[in-house]
C-alpha cells in the first residue's frame, strides 16, 4: 500500500475549537461583502481546510475573500472539494496574499 505524499510546505493545525468564517466570493474590489459561511479545519501559514455548505461557486479554482473572527481579509482559492454528501463540502485553500 502506497502513502500518501504530502506535498504541503507546512503542516496544518487542527483547530481545537470552532472557528466560524465569512466567505465573500465575489473577488472584484477591495469591499468585503460576505455571502457564505463556513467552519475552519485546520490551517496553516499557507492556506487552511473550511468544512461547509455545498455552494456552486467555490469549485477547485475558484478565488474568494476570507475572514475569521474579525480578522483581516485575506484572499484565497479552492486547491481541492471533496463533496461529504449532497450538502456538505470539504475544502482545501491556499491563501494568495502571503
Amino acid at each position: 500500500m502506497k502513502l500518501k505524499t504530502e506535498r504541503r510546505i507546512n503542516t496544518r493545525l487542527k483547530v481545537t475549537q470552532p472557528i466560524v468564517v465569512q466567505i465573500d466570493t465575489n473577488v472584484k474590489g477591495s469591499e468585503f461583502k460576505p455571502d457564505l459561511v463556513g467552519l475552519l479545519v485546520d490551517q496553516s501559514p499557507q492556506g487552511c481546510g473550511l468544512a461547509m455548505l455545498t455552494h456552486p461557486a467555490l469549485q477547485i479554482g475558484a478565488q474568494f475573500k476570507i475572514q475569521f473572527n474579525g480578522s483581516d481579509v485575506r484572499r484565497a482559492q479552492v486547491r481541492w472539494r471533496t463533496d461529504l454528501d449532497d450538502e456538505i463540502m470539504k475544502l482545501g485553500n491556499l491563501y494568495l496574499d502571503n
